[in-house]
């Protein structure tokens, strides 16, 4: 469906407060809902396929969304989880190879979906926003090297606390940690650790009183202690086994 003019005030307002479209005037913003439409996702729901020709890129509205790699295997690898206010696909709009990734929807939910070919249009007469865009591209590159790094390099514990720091919203009172997988098995396969790793170190964190759970949700409450968990040698600190 395309969007309802009704509508239009409220979804600039998220689109102005994704980072990808951080500078953009409302003008801007403006005209490209022109060329969006509403798109409702169901739970399990495939949005697109690795290297599949990207056609549009996406802003959810409400649910989340898992970014996955399928490896040779047939196996699934999460990279990331998209929650409402955030940006998905736009890399395959700029790389010309496709989708570099999986999505699908964890739940039911609601994305903005821009048309590739007349957002890259409408680019080609604005340049100065390709080069705004390209710049807050290259910021969240810039962050997912830094979650590879961390990945790649760091002890179970330090994984768990670098996710909670990059997802916690600082702005939010309550220290809620946002765009977290309702499944743990999730989050552990995302991070490169064992589920019941992921768990012993969510206990720890909890019984240290860095952290609260409520349900599913959790918040920072000693941004201080998860702090010192990132600065602290993992080797010396004998830390809980990745596997």
């Amino acid at each position: 469906m395309g969007i309802p003019p009704r509508r239009f005030t409220g979804l600039a307002k998220q689109i102005r407060q994704a980072q990808f479209f951080t500078g953009i005037a409302d003008t801007d913003i403006t005209q490209m809902l022109e060329f969006s439409r509403l798109r409702l996702l169901r739970g399990g729901e495939v949005v697109f396929q690795q290297y599949e020709p990207c056609s549009a890129f996406f802003l959810l509205t409400s649910g989340s969304v898992k970014l996955y790699r399928s490896t040779l295997g047939g196996q699934e690898k999460a990279v990331e989880f998209i929650c409402a206010g955030k940006t998905f696909g736009e890399v395959g709009m700029f790389s010309g190879d496709g989708y570099p990734l999986n999505a699908m929807a964890v739940e039911d939910g609601e994305v903005i979906a821009f048309d590739c070919f007349r957002f890259n249009r409408y680019m080609q007469t604005r340049p100065a926003i390709t080069w705004k865009m390209l710049h807050n591209l290259s910021e969240q590159l810039t962050r997912m090297f830094d979650q590879v790094e961390t990945l790649a390099t760091h002890s179970a514990e330090q994984k768990v606390a670098a996710y909670l720091i990059r997802q916690w919203d600082r702005e939010d009172v309550g220290g809620w940690v946002s765009g977290m997988p309702t499944k743990r098995n999730d989050l552990a396969n995302m991070l490169g650790i064992q589920a019941e790793t992921l768990c012993r170190t969510l206990a720890r964190f909890r019984k240290q009183g860095w952290i609260e759970a409520e349900g599913l949700q959790l918040r920072i409450v000693d941004f201080s202690g998860l702090q010192a968990v990132m600065e602290k040698d993992g080797r010396q600190r004998g830390q809980l086994p990745d596997a």
